[in-house]
């Protein structure tokens, strides 16, 4: 949900915005989903590595989003709500990471 929010502000962005750091955050959102799916059908002792690597992404994603925000080229709306999704997102990925420390590896 948080992906298909960012599709709809995506082309309403300036071009010159859209072609630099819009791209930037479509990529890292790309590569988050991406590295979700993989972990999902990876072997247990991998999936943590990959889930590792999506927590750095949603921090990315974050820090890119407060950026254009902090630029006014999102609107406060659009920044609290994609800042609230990719908040929930990062705990579900904290917490699934978690419990793969928690399990005793076979």
């Amino acid at each position: 949900a948080s992906y298909k929010y960012w599709q709809q502000i995506l082309p309403n962005l300036p071009k010159t915005f859209r072609i630099t750091l819009g791209e930037k955050i479509d990529d890292l959102y790309i590569k988050l989903l991406e590295n979700l799916f993989i972990a999902e059908y990876s072997q247990k002792e991998k999936r943590i590595t990959y889930i590792i690597q999506s927590l750095t992404y949603c921090d990315l994603l974050k820090a890119f989003i407060q950026l254009a925000w902090e630029n006014k080229q999102i609107k406060d709306k659009q920044f609290v709500l994609l800042s609230d999704k990719l908040v929930e997102i990062n705990k579900m990925l904290f917490g699934w990471k978690q419990f793969l420390e928690k399990t005793p590896k076979q």
